[in-house]
């Protein structure tokens, strides 16, 4: 029987037991007491016999209500498993070997067609020519996934980035001991609750259940910024005043760095009895300004400036800069805004002149600073096809103040997908995370149109053209965590709760039940690593899916990964990676392990195969790991398992 539904039918029988014991006077007592001091409460409860009854089944309920919301904190916070991962890459990146599958792979011809509308020849002359067709292995048989990722020797290093379908807490709290302190940029627009059921609050609690989401994830958030990294939060004006002092509380008033105007519509409607809702704030804050890595954003102006190369400000050393051989030191109280090597470069190309009426340097400008005030930009996308989708503009301009190449950029409110959709297009690596069904709809689509070369948003201004390669995951969530509670011995805790009653029904089934169960991950099931199951909810229905162990265990231990490979021997199939963590190697060897408890030479032969298979082709001859983990026993008693990681 599911433990919640014993513990609701028990609870319900116990409730039914102690109301034949109240009568109408100690009725009205108990409410009495809920008005009064605890002191008076407690000497009435002792006065009266029905009183005192109500007293212990109300130690109890408090018990039992504790002991179900440490349960509760211990399913939502525990690492979710991944569900799915796949893999979406163009084709020019696909080995050639691989080819003849995918032409022949209708799912994949079909959403070309569908999502390219390209006129499509089924021959690998045609593949040359649409270089950046972008093949989604969810596709293609498991197999298939592992032979392309054979092709690759640093895997994490190929990847352009990665999106999660996932509630954020979840995602985030996985990925944290992989990303901590690596993101240089985040971008989110939270959706701020302004009175529907958005969460499952009273209405008068809506806020303080807003600031509270926004807390927890914005705590964990931070834990991935680096040193000089920031965050970028978009809020409207029904949320702007709760945000900034949650932003403060969390990231500290002296890291604010501006508070950014941004056009809310492209064009304005009018609006009955006030003027119109025309701008958004968003929030810069660093994670510690001492160490910022602020570039900036400058635009280009309408027409070519000749300015002065000299503001307000002192220089302790090194004052004087060079200019056609001469050495200039800059006017009293200024100073020069340019180095000497910037200098020289742009007198070689003639954008530094002498100027003889001013007897000083000019320098000839296409670009201006900018300040706060960004509605000269869109501020919401034109097209309108996710209502509240920011503009690529406002995604690139934020990018590339606090960003360079490679960088990591994470957006765990994502939305259409705009800021991963820049981030590609910019050249930045990046994370993104949405939990709705337009993952589906809006999403992914738009990351594979970004990869096909798509020339929309900023793309012709970046002269982006396409190509990419990137991972996505599907995880376990809290529901799907409770869908899978069971009472594990079923008979002997039936049995136990008869002889014991409420206290193993308060505290035994809710301590012990949470230690074998497949959603807090059963050990028992890693001996057949490729079939683990659980229960999870799609399209509103309850679904048995195989668990990606493999995935799940390189997020837990937060590696580095640098090569998948699958192999096959011994009459079993092995799936191994080998990653990095702390500048030490580790490989994970995954296989079925049942029988190997029962048999010491297959154990040995799985050793062997290990030792002089795996390893070699991971690592290179006459290598050996700093750690080996394995699934299961093995045969080499150095060896770690992977349960106790």
């Amino acid at each position: 029987m599911n433990s919640s539904l014993k513990i609701s039918k028990d609870l319900e029988k116990d409730s039914r037991d102690t109301e034949t014991q109240l009568d109408k006077t100690s009725a009205e007592n108990l409410g009495n007491t809920l008005m009064i001091g605890f002191r008076e409460k407690t000497q009435m409860m002792q006065n009266t016999p029905h009183s005192i009854s109500i007293q212990n089944v109300g130690y109890k309920i408090i018990d039992f209500l504790s002991k179900v919301e440490e349960l509760q904190r211990i399913l939502f916070e525990k690492k979710k498993l991944v569900i799915r991962t796949d893999y979406c890459i163009t084709i020019d990146r696909v080995p050639e070997e691989l080819w003849d599958e995918v032409l022949q792979n209708k799912d994949q011809l079909d959403e070309w067609r569908q999502l390219y509308g390209v006129d499509l020849q089924p021959t690998k002359d045609f593949l040359r020519e649409q270089p950046y067709l972008v093949v989604d292995t969810c596709h293609f048989p498991e197999d298939f996934k592992w032979r392309l990722l054979a092709h690759f020797d640093d895997l994490d290093d190929a990847l352009d980035g990665l999106l999660i379908k996932s509630e954020n807490f979840q995602a985030l709290n996985l990925l944290l001991e992989k990303y901590r302190g690596k993101v240089k940029c985040v971008y989110i627009d939270p959706p701020f609750n302004t009175g529907t059921n958005e969460f499952l609050y009273k209405n008068d609690y809506l806020d303080s259940s807003w600031v509270t989401m926004l807390y927890d994830r914005l705590l964990l958030g931070k834990s991935f910024l680096s040193n000089s990294g920031g965050i970028y939060f978009r809020i409207d004006y029904h949320g702007d005043h709760y945000a900034h002092h949650l932003l403060n509380m969390i990231f500290g008033k002296e890291n604010l760095r501006n508070e950014l105007i941004v056009k809310r519509t492209k064009t304005l409607k009018g609006e009955a009895k006030r003027f119109h809702v025309a701008t958004d704030t968003v929030f810069l804050y660093a994670l510690d300004e001492a160490y910022f890595d602020f570039k900036g954003f400058k635009k280009k102006k309408e027409k070519l400036e000749w300015v002065r190369m000299h503001l307000p400000g002192t220089v302790k050393k090194n004052p004087e800069r060079v200019f056609f051989e001469k050495k200039l030191l800059p006017p009293p109280g200024r100073k020069w805004v340019l180095s000497q090597e910037a200098i020289d470069k742009a007198i070689a190309e003639g954008r530094i002149k002498w100027d003889d009426q001013l007897n000083e340097p000019l320098f000839l400008t296409e670009y201006e600073g900018i300040g706060s005030d960004w509605t000269d930009i869109p501020g919401y996308s034109a097209n309108w096809d996710f209502t509240t989708e920011n503009s690529e503009e406002l995604l690139h301009r934020a990018i590339a103040a606090i960003t360079g190449a490679k960088e990591w950029v994470m957006d765990y409110f994502l939305g259409s997908g705009t800021t991963t959709a820049v981030a590609q297009k910019m050249g930045r690596r990046w994370i993104g995370v949405e939990s709705g069904e337009h993952f589906e709809t809006h999403v992914l689509p738009r990351m594979k149109r970004v990869l096909f070369g798509e020339q929309s948003g900023i793309s012709m201004q970046l002269n982006s053209r396409g190509g990419g390669f990137f991972k996505y995951l599907y995880l376990e969530q809290y529901e799907d965590t409770l869908n899978n509670l069971e009472l594990p011995r079923e008979q002997e805790g039936q049995l136990a709760l008869e002889r014991f009653g409420d206290e193993y029904l308060l505290h035994y089934i809710l301590e012990s039940d949470t230690q074998s169960r497949p959603s807090l991950l059963n050990i028992k099931q890693l001996h057949d690593p490729f079939n683990y199951k659980i229960r999870v909810c799609e399209d509103s229905e309850i679904r048995e899916r195989v668990v990606d162990l493999v995935e799940t265990f390189n997020y837990l231990l937060g590696i580095r990964v640098k090569k998948m490979r699958q192999f096959q021997g011994n009459d079993r199939l092995y799936r191994a990676v080998l990653g990095e963590k702390n500048d030490k190697s580790i490989v994970i060897v995954w296989r079925p392990s049942n029988d190997l408890n029962s048999d010491p030479s297959a154990l040995q032969r799985d050793y062997e195969f290990i030792k002089h298979t795996i390893l070699p082709i991971l690592l290179g001859n006459e290598k050996n790991p700093n750690l080996l983990l394995v699934n299961g026993n093995c045969y080499e008693s150095e060896v770690k398992s992977s349960e106790n990681k």
